[in-house]
């Protein structure tokens, strides 16, 4: 009877180990659409610096794309809500890496950044496209911080690999300005 019981729990933890591990499908609609299987989640936003009138200021989202996400992710959108002012970003020296701001594990390849500042949206296009199961921060730079001080948001979406792909809506970043007079 002892020797049944020790190859059983030999057999029992190497079927354990041996499961396969699931993958989730990203979901394709019957038009040949694709999008993610679970959506990725804007975790942070925040500015180095929150003073009205500083130049090259740079505003940092971060971003998790789960690892049932079901597909890469290729493409970001930022899009400026109504604000007192449009703040003018630099597109060349966007950056974007694998981490945190304050814990930067790798460079991400960025393909191409388009700035449209008649209705100030950037996309920032991802070669090769972001794997599922990473937490990643994409740097928008600024020329500089707005004039007036108050609150100014940037509306998100995230777009799976593929040319035909539906983005999905992440929220707002939140960024608050202050001029010199306002409390931190």
């Amino acid at each position: 009877m002892i020797k049944k019981l020790i190859l059983i729990i030999p057999l029992t933890i190497a079927s354990i180990v041996a499961q396969p591990i699931i993958q989730t499908q990203a979901i394709e609609l019957s038009d040949g659409t694709v999008t993610f299987a679970k959506s990725p989640r804007l975790l942070d936003a925040f500015t180095t610096f929150k003073s009205v009138r500083i130049t090259r200021s740079r505003y940092y989202f971060t971003f998790e794309l789960p690892p049932d996400a079901g597909e890469p992710l290729q493409r970001m959108t930022f899009r400026q809500g109504k604000a007192p002012e449009s703040i003018r970003l630099l597109p060349d020296d966007t950056n974007a890496f694998q981490g945190r701001p304050r814990d930067k594990e790798r460079e991400l390849a960025i393909q191409n950044v388009n700035y449209n500042e008649d209705n100030d949206t950037i996309d920032v296009v991802f070669d090769p496209p972001i794997s599922p199961g990473t937490t990643f921060t994409i740097g928008l730079r600024s020329v500089r911080n707005p004039d007036f001080a108050g609150v100014y948001l940037y509306r998100v979406k995230a777009y799976p690999r593929g040319d035909k792909s539906i983005g999905l809506d992440l929220g707002v970043g939140r960024f608050h300005f202050f001029d010199d007079f306002d409390s931190y």
